[in-house]
């Protein structure tokens, strides 16, 4: 029994030091510079090499503290992989990329893996960081493809690595930012339709604020007519308006794509409705000038919290007025002894 106990402890205390690792690499790669990148990446071959040395040596796993480093975590590939992103050599970033996916991958295979239950937020990273780091490139889609197959492979033995609605919109954002002839639009543009279908008809699928952000973008860069384009435009926001997915985005997208009167008319003005934000996972605006709040936003509406605050606004300019009276029959005081005195 003290046998177990000991051992549980030292699981915990390795969970701990596994955690410590995690939050250097999230600092890491959130840091501007791009040596502490380098620095992240090594230090997750570190924990790496210690999981293969795990593997090939067998040794025992109550022996976790003799371990210099922990064995990585979904986080630490995801974190280093992000990274990657924003190194110089765009080249070998991307050629890492494929690396850490070949040994995420190997720890999966691992009849010793310590993943509790294995996601898909490694290869969702990997999409990320490549769009970063391909944009424009016409390799782009063929890439983001490659990792989404990869997924649907692997999450035949492992379903919870399968491409998930933020993988879709990711490959939606790649589609958004291909530079292309007219020739080629419309035939990219169907394609691009074709995914956005198959996420709204897919049961299993929940649609976010961001498919329909990047579906936008994509018809605003791939649909040539002016007319179409508007048209298009307005449909989608109707749609996310009905599936509560207007964020922040989504409606910049919408104000900058049609007419003032058009976006008067469908959004109105102050407060949007709660219903259209309902689902909204990304950021939020409040207000049709695409704010959260602040100063100005007070709701003026029977059985609010603020509904004294419109007495409250008329107390205080009042006070102002007042105090501007009084300063101004000061100066005409003074100024009249001055006249007096002048005589």
């Amino acid at each position: 029994m003290h046998g177990i106990v000991e051992m549980h402890s030292d699981v915990t205390k390795m969970t701990v030091k596994c955690n410590a690792y995690d939050l250097v690499l999230g600092l890491y790669r959130d840091s501007k510079e791009e040596r502490h990148k380098m620095e992240a990446l090594a230090l997750l071959e570190e924990m790496i090499a210690e999981w293969q040395k795990q593997c090939l040596d067998g040794t025992d796993v109550s022996c976790v503290l003799s371990r210099c480093a922990p064995f990585p975590s979904e986080k630490s590939f995801a974190f280093v992989i992000q990274a990657l992103a924003h190194i110089s050599d765009k080249s070998a970033a991307r050629k890492k990329c494929w690396q850490l996916l070949d040994e995420v991958e190997t720890m999966y295979e691992s009849s010793g893996t310590h993943f509790s239950v294995p996601t898909n937020a490694v290869y969702n990273a990997a999409l990320e960081s490549l769009i970063k780091i391909m944009a424009n490139d016409s390799e782009l889609i063929d890439e983001v493809r490659g990792i989404m197959d990869r997924m649907e492979s692997v999450g035949l033995k492992i379903p919870g690595v399968k491409p998930d609605a933020t993988s879709w919109s990711l490959l939606l954002k790649a589609y958004s930012l291909l530079s292309c002839e007219d020739d080629h639009r419309s035939e990219l543009f169907e394609r691009v339709l074709e995914i956005f279908k198959e996420l709204n008809d897919n049961p299993s699928m929940a649609v976010t604020d961001n498919c329909y952000y990047h579906m936008m973008k994509c018809t605003v860069r791939l649909v040539p007519d002016e007319n179409e384009k508007r048209d298009r435009i307005l449909e989608l926001f109707l749609g996310a308006c009905e599936k509560g997915l207007v964020s922040a985005n989504v409606l910049r997208m919408f104000r900058i794509n049609v007419s003032e009167d058009v976006f008067v008319e469908r959004v109105g003005t102050g407060r949007l409705a709660d219903n259209w934000l309902a689902n909204v996972t990304s950021y939020k605006a409040l207000y049709t000038d695409g704010t959260a709040g602040g100063a100005g936003k007070n709701a003026r509406r029977k059985g609010k919290s603020t509904s004294d605050w419109a007495k409250k606004q008329k107390k205080e300019e009042f006070k102002r007025q007042g105090m501007a009276a009084a300063k101004a029959h000061r100066k005409q005081l003074r100024q009249s002894k001055r006249r007096k005195a002048a005589k």
